[in-house]
Parts: C-alpha cells; sequence; structure tokens
C-alpha cells in the first residue's frame, strides 16, 4: 500500500473515532477518587472518564478540589454529595481556591432523592467561578428530599453565578451559607433564602445579586447582612410565598447594605407566617422610586428599629414608606447559653427559636470552633433580632439542626430580656423619603441629606442637616431642630405640619399659598417656637395670581415665642408679618391705618435727608 492510501486510511479511521465518540450518549459518572483529590484528573472518576459537556459528575463520601493550576472543567451537571446507595449516607467535600466549574445545568450540593438517605455536603471556596450556563441551570444548596440533608457554604472569595436561573439556599432541608467576601449572583433571575426547605444567608463581605430576592418560601428563611456585605435586587424582595406559609427574617446590621429597585414586599402570609425587616444599624437603599416601597403584614411582623438604628438612603430617588417603622417593644431574647456544645458538626446548624406565646421575631446564628477532634462544636451564639413580646411566653424553645452526619447534637437555653430603646432612623442621599404609616420608633429621626415628608406620624425628635429638608402634612410627636441652611417646608404643597414639641428653626421657613384659595401652609408648634437666624420666605402656588383679600393669614402657631425675630423675604403686595397675632401665631396682615401712617411717615423722613444731601 502506498504511503499516500496509508494515510488516507488513517484519517478515515481517526474521523470514524471521533464520530463515535461524538456519538456516545451523555453517562453518569461517579467520582471514585483514586488518584486524590483533583477534579480535573481523570483517574478520580470511574471508568478513568472525566466527564464531559454532556456527562453528569457525582460525588459520594469523598473531599474534592479544584484550584487554578488545573484546566477549566466542564459538565452537563455536578453534584457534590449524592446519595448512590438506598440507605447509605453521604457527607462529601469540595474545595475551590481557583479555576473555573462551568455546568451547563444544574450545580447542587447535598443530594438524596425521597426516602434514599441523609446526604450532607460542604463548599468552601476562596477563588476561582463556580457557575450554570443554561436557563435550566440552578444552582441548589441541601437538595435532600429525606429528612436530615443539611449543606455548608464558605464563601471567602471567587464568584458562584447562575447565568440565566436560580440559586437556591435550603432547596429542601437545612442550608447555611457563610459569606465574607467574593460575588454570589444570578442573572435576571432568583435568589431564593429558604424555598422548600431552611435556608441561612449570613452575607458579611462581598456582594450579592439577583434580579428577585425571594425569603422562606414555605419553611423559614434568615438573611444576616452586616459588616461591608451588600445585597442588590434589580427588581423585588419577597417575603413568603403566595400559597405557602413561611417565616421569613432579614436583619440588617451595622455596615450591611440592601439595595433593590422596586418595592420590597411580602406575598400571602397566613397560619402562623411571619415577615420581619430588623434595622440593627445598616442600611436599607432604594434605586427607584416608588410610592409603597416597604408593605410588611404588621398583624405577623413588620419593620423594626433595634438600638443600633437603621439608615434610609434614597439616592435620589423618592419613594414613600405607608408601613409603620415600629420599635421592639416589651421583652427579647436577650442571649442563649450553651448547654451541650456538641461536636463532630461539619457547619453550623440552623437555629429556629419558637414558642407558644406572643412573643414574635427573635433569631440567632450559632459559632462554631474546633472541637479538638477534627470538627466543630458551638462556642456561642449571636442574636440577630431579640424580637418581641416574650415576657409572658413560659416555653421559649430554642432548636439546632442539621450539621453534619456525625454530629453530636448540641444544645442551648433562651434568656430573655427587656429591649431597650431604638436607636432612631437615618436619613440620607438625595431624593424624598416620605413616612406616612404611624411610626412608633422614638429614637431621633436624622435627615442629613435630601427632604423628609413626615404624612403619617413620628414619636421622637426629628433634626435636619445642613442641606436638608423637612415638610409634611402628618405629627412629629418630638422636637425640631433645624440647623442654618436648612428648610423647613409644611404640606406638601399646602397643608399641615404639626409639631408636639419645641422647634429650633434657624434655616427658611417655606410658605406656600395659593391666592387662588386663599390658602396657606401651616407650621403647629405645641411648644417653644424659636426662629433666631431664620428666614421665612413666601411661594404663591396659584397658576393665575391674584391678590390676596382676607385680613390674615395664620402661617404658625406656638405656645412660647422665645429668642430674636427672623428675616422676612418677599412678603404678599399689602401684607406685613405679625409674629403676636392673637397672642400665639404668626400670620400675614394688613397693616392697620395708624401703622400705615407712621410706615408713611418714615418713609418720607428718608426721602427729606436724601433731599438735604
Amino acid at each position: 500500500m502506498s504511503f499516500l492510501l496509508r494515510t488516507l486510511a488513517c484519517c478515515f479511521l481517526l474521523v470514524g473515532v471521533m464520530a463515535m465518540a461524538s456519538s456516545v450518549p451523555a453517562a453518569d459518572i461517579w467520582w471514585d477518587g483514586d488518584s486524590g483529590t483533583n477534579l480535573r484528573d481523570p483517574l478520580n472518576w470511574e471508568g478513568d472518564n472525566l466527564p464531559g459537556t454532556s456527562d453528569k459528575g457525582y460525588t459520594q463520601s469523598y473531599t474534592t478540589t479544584m484550584d487554578a493550576t488545573q484546566p477549566d472543567v466542564t459538565m452537563d451537571r455536578l453534584y457534590i454529595g449524592k446519595v448512590r446507595t438506598v440507605g447509605t449516607p453521604v457527607e462529601a467535600y469540595f474545595y475551590m481556591t481557583g479555576g473555573n466549574v462551568s455546568c451547563g445545568n444544574d450545580f447542587i450540593l447535598a443530594y438524596g432523592n425521597s426516602n434514599e438517605a441523609v446526604a450532607v455536603g460542604v463548599l468552601k471556596i476562596s477563588g476561582g467561578t463556580l457557575r450554570t450556563t443554561l436557563s435550566s441551570g440552578e444552582i441548589r444548596f441541601s437538595h435532600g428530599e429525606c429528612a436530615g440533608a443539611y449543606a455548608w457554604l464558605e464563601m471567602t472569595g471567587g464568584t458562584i453565578q447562575a447565568d440565566s436561573s436560580w440559586i437556591i439556599m435550603g432547596s429542601n432541608n437545612d442550608n447555611v451559607c457563610d459569606q465574607t467576601a467574593g460575588s454570589l449572583k444570578t442573572v435576571n433571575s432568583i435568589l431564593a433564602v429558604g424555598r422548600l426547605g431552611c435556608g441561612v444567608y449570613n452575607l458579611s463581605g462581598g456582594t450579592a445579586e439577583a434580579a428577585t430576592v425571594t425569603i422562606a418560601e414555605r419553611d423559614f428563611g434568615f438573611l444576616n447582612v452586616s459588616g461591608t456585605g451588600t445585597m442588590t435586587s434589580s427588581g423585588t424582595v419577597q417575603w413568603g410565598g403566595a400559597a405557602y406559609v413561611g417565616k421569613a427574617y432579614a436583619n440588617l446590621a451595622i455596615g450591611g447594605t440592601i439595595a433593590m429597585a422596586n418595592a420590597i414586599t411580602s406575598a400571602t402570609v397566613a397560619n402562623g407566617g411571619e415577615a420581619f425587616l430588623n434595622f440593627h444599624g445598616g442600611t436599607l437603599k432604594p434605586t427607584g422610586n416608588h410610592a409603597d416601597f416597604l408593605a410588611l403584614p404588621t398583624a405577623t411582623g413588620g419593620i423594626f428599629v433595634g438600638t443600633e438604628g437603621g439608615t434610609i438612603d434614597t439616592d435620589g430617588h423618592d419613594v414613600t414608606i405607608t408601613q409603620a417603622i415600629q420599635k421592639l417593644s416589651g421583652s427579647g431574647l436577650g442571649s442563649i447559653t450553651v448547654d451541650i456544645a456538641g461536636s463532630a458538626y461539619v457547619g453550623p446548624p440552623v437555629v429556629k427559636i419558637t414558642t407558644d406565646g406572643d412573643g414574635h421575631g427573635a433569631t440567632a446564628i450559632a459559632n462554631m470552633v474546633d472541637d479538638g477532634a477534627g470538627g466543630l462544636k458551638v462556642d456561642s451564639f449571636t442574636i440577630t433580632n431579640p424580637g418581641e413580646g416574650y415576657e409572658d411566653d413560659p416555653n421559649v424553645v430554642v432548636t439546632l439542626s442539621g450539621g453534619g452526619l456525625g454530629a453530636t447534637a448540641a444544645t442551648g437555653s433562651a434568656v430573655l430580656a427587656v429591649n431597650g430603646p431604638d436607636g432612631g432612623l437615618v436619613k440620607k442621599g438625595s431624593g424624598t423619603l416620605t413616612l406616612a404609616g404611624v411610626n412608633t420608633y422614638e429614637g431621633l429621626t436624622d435627615v442629613q441629606a435630601g427632604m423628609l415628608a413626615v404624612t403619617g406620624t413620628v414619636a421622637g425628635d426629628v433634626d435636619v442637616q445642613v442641606g436638608a429638608a423637612l415638610g409634611g402634612t402628618g405629627t412629629i410627636g418630638g422636637s425640631v431642630l433645624a440647623a442654618g441652611g436648612t428648610i423647613v417646608a409644611p404640606g406638601m404643597s399646602i397643608g399641615t405640619l404639626v409639631v408636639s414639641g419645641n422647634a429650633e428653626l434657624a434655616g427658611t421657613l417655606d410658605v406656600e399659598f395659593d391666592s387662588s384659595t386663599d390658602e396657606i401652609d401651616l407650621l403647629a408648634v405645641n411648644g417653644q417656637l424659636d426662629l433666631t437666624g431664620a428666614t421665612i420666605a413666601f411661594t404663591d402656588l396659584a397658576a393665575s395670581p391674584e391678590a390676596l383679600d382676607q385680613p390674615a393669614y395664620v402661617f404658625a402657631t406656638y405656645s412660647t415665642l422665645v429668642g430674636d425675630l427672623p428675616t422676612v423675604l418677599s412678603s404678599p403686595s399689602g401684607y406685613t408679618v405679625d409674629f403676636a397675632y392673637n397672642g400665639n401665631s404668626i400670620a400675614l396682615v394688613v397693616p392697620e391705618p395708624a401703622s400705615l401712617v407712621l410706615l408713611a411717615g418714615l418713609v418720607l423722613g428718608v426721602l427729606c435727608v436724601r433731599r438735604r444731601k
């Protein structure tokens, strides 16, 4: 046979082999770890075949690793901790420090079909990228459909990304996710914290992004944002599932930020469901305008401010909160004592606080340390929200679940304490925040930028900082202190703003009136009014201004007027300001004839002096 013929024959043989290889159907390939832990090494897979783009890769009770020295891994699915044999539980580990793992469809940590066996999975990622790429490609933590399944994500760096589908924390059973750095995101899809199971997401650093965030669709969901952690939703954050009972809790601790474009809404919460947003020093930031920005049911939860206070940064947008922002009343969870520390945990257990009384809202996380034998034990508990109304509850129960196959269970006991005073609310950013509810938090409302409009009630004091503004048609239960360079503008258009305490205004009192309807703003101060250093400005809102014709227009009332009188700018034609009208009012009035004669004399005297010069 000639060289040319031999060459052609080899080519045809090679093409045939390639065609056969390309037609090999997708396979289920199991990990056997014969050559160590390298995810990319074919020798670690049964049949010495690395799963391909159409294959499903499964690990059982093994440790698997991926680092930057390994080439990219691409397969259809990767399940870490999947039950293979009925009745045989699995506990699997995946440590990722670099590289890229791409799944067309699902990545699942801890998977066991119903009644097969318990599945436990641990993923620790400090670098690299783990992603799913197809529209059906979900990332699920604890998808075990059998009781006792558990997954723990410890994220200290890297990226976890679902290109077109869900990331689910607590898909069917218990899952705890601890993120201190890195990026976790879904592209145009949903991040679920507790879906069919219980999800705990502790975001203390790094970022989380999603189009929609759901908390506790059917079970428990705990979202704790703190430190430098930032969660951003381009759409809606939803508490509870529309057709299911969920107990949903979001806690914003010091440094933490939740930002979203649309309202935070709560789906139907019934039959014992709960929905809480608790401020403990963190920041809520709307990224769009909204007329009902927070909507959580007060009967089964609500919005609360703890001792650390909270911040709302409107960031250039106009939002209205019709829901009441409340203080934590009565007694809450002061601490949890560690009765039994347990041992052999592979990750922190889920902490649930329940009672047969009226208390509600308490949440906590377990802090773990080395147990000295290669596992973890419970060292202490951090109260992420004390809740309220527990003072008469005879039985507050701390339940710990999940944490690994061989864990010796830890136990803890609740210790109640009287809730301290709330830390108030800070309003930051340009734009207007309108508080329309009956707000019971009593701490200071500090308006640092933009405008605060009170159309409901605020129980405590309000401070307005330089460059900021206060307005509205509601009632401020405490006092108002407005520095120089501020604006206090009663009404929303024209209306009355009531201050139950004192008011000290050193900026501009912006008074609007409508000459076509004879209406004018009113600042009603029940205590002392001090206008030292202030300026009063008037604006006519009438489309076709007319001459005023009433003898007096009251625009401020007080019990006592103290300090120096303010500067009056451009009062309406024919009117002056009387600071003691009827004894305790400030009004635009038509000067009496005697006053007009005196004024004319003063003008004439000035003219004469000028002529003599």
